[in-house]
């Protein structure tokens, strides 16, 4: 199941106004609004979730776009499932960003890996 998808975008406030309208119709809503790292982020779900499921992200400034450019979380049900996605996932090639572990601050165990072509991976469970 993906929980959320992350992609970083040239003209934060363009994109953030136009993906407002374009959801509204969904009945997606606005569900974060202010800082990620060095930059921006927007976080849309639906009106009867408490979590953003789209986020987002500003271009870093002075370090052209942000990477990576695309970014998403499968969502699965133990700590044990994310350790072997992430050992299978380094087996098969990938490259370590994130070692299996407690993510305090979004409230799951995650681990996360880019794929051949540089897309950062996340597998996540809450805890």
């Amino acid at each position: 199941m993906i929980d959320h998808l992350c992609i970083t975008v040239a003209n934060f406030r363009r994109s953030r106004a136009w993906y407002q309208a374009a959801l509204a119709p969904l009945g997606y809503e606005l569900k974060y609004d202010g800082e990620h790292g060095a930059g921006l982020a927007a976080g849309f779900g639906p009106q009867a979730e408490e979590q953003a499921v789209l986020y987002l992200l500003s271009a870093v400034p002075g370090r052209g776009q942000c990477e990576p450019l695309t970014h998403f979380c499968l969502r699965v049900d133990s700590q044990a499932t994310v350790q072997a996605f992430h050992a299978a996932a380094l087996q098969a090639g990938g490259e370590d960003n994130g070692r299996p572990g407690l993510r305090e601050e979004y409230g799951y165990y995650a681990a996360f890996v880019l794929d051949p072509d540089g897309y950062n991976v996340e597998v996540a469970c809450y805890v």
